[in-house]
């Protein structure tokens, strides 16, 4: 992470504008490497105020020079991140703090200002929040942080849903998946899947069977998560995150947790978000010893 000459777009107007207070002076550093970020760019920011007070920030940013920027910005993906931090999350974390009064920590990072295509937010990281190592995964004690975390944004969305605003889920009463700018992608998923069993093939035993299994499905993947993600209207529906897996989650010591990249929330069943969790992010260990003991926590 080095420092950097902020874009034009990030000035004392645009920082007095997300802050709301006078700047004195401002860095900003860059968050991994250039092409990192599929749909935006991060810059970590630290501002010095006049009043004395030093905020670090999070500004991210629409990609707007390349092929991703025209592909986001025909979907809602942007859309739904500004909702989620500017109005969601705060409702949620209302009816968290009723329920759970003085045992209630913070969903997201802290929303300081949005705008099209960005969106200022509290820089974890200086505060001692780190990302897990996803080669590694996550222990049993940082994943049973995770499932009951995770139960209580979903358990707030249906508090909300039903008691509050029912049209509070309008926005995210759809996948991503079903949206038009996606069958874009089509030969995207169908290229991923056959590199994927490319790489099944490799493995001993079972490798020729499901190497074929997925040559099969690879044309009509798509449509599979389209329809995997489709909502029933007759069974138990949640807000999921969507994409809640170990490199959208930030930890610090064994009881700090928060959610971060809130591009793809869904309203519909927890299934397919608590699937991603169990086989994506843990040690082999956990996913094979406590998938029952997670599964009752949450």
């Amino acid at each position: 992470m080095s420092q950097v000459s902020p874009p034009a777009w990030l000035d004392k107007n645009f920082l007095e504008t997300a802050l709301a207070g006078s700047v004195d002076s401002f860095e900003v550093r860059t968050m991994g490497a250039v092409g990192d970020g599929y749909t935006s760019a991060l810059l970590r920011v630290k501002v010095q105020l006049k009043s004395g007070k030093t905020e670090n920030v999070v500004v991210k940013r629409l990609v707007q020079t390349n092929e991703n920027s025209k592909f986001i910005t025909e979907t809602t993906m942007f859309d739904r991140e500004i909702l989620m931090y500017k109005e969601t999350l705060p409702q949620l974390q209302k009816l968290l703090e009723k329920a759970f009064p003085g045992d209630v920590q913070p969903i997201a990072p802290r929303h300081f200002y949005s705008c099209d295509g960005t969106v200022v937010m509290e820089d974890l990281s200086a505060s001692g929040f780190t990302m897990p190592d996803r080669r590694e995964g996550m222990d049993l004690e940082h994943t049973l942080l995770l499932m009951r975390t995770a139960a209580r944004f979903h358990a707030a969305s249906v508090v909300l849903y039903q008691q509050v605003d029912p049209e509070s889920m309008a926005l995210y009463s759809k996948s991503i998946f079903s949206e038009a700018p996606i069958n874009n992608m089509r030969k995207f998923f169908t290229g991923m899947t056959l590199l994927l069993a490319d790489e099944v093939k490799k493995w001993p035993e079972y490798g020729e069977e499901y190497s074929k299994k997925l040559r099969a499905m690879a044309p009509k993947m798509l449509d599979l998560c389209i329809a995997g993600s489709k909502r029933d209207e007759k069974r138990f529906n949640v807000l999921t995150h969507d994409d809640l897996w170990i490199n959208n989650i930030m930890l610090r010591g064994s009881t700090d947790i928060r959610f971060i990249d809130f591009q793809m929330p869904h309203f519909a069943s927890p299934g397919n978000e608590l699937h991603l969790i169990l086989m994506s992010s843990l040690e082999d260990e956990v996913r094979r010893k406590h998938k029952d003991v997670l599964m009752k926590i949450f």
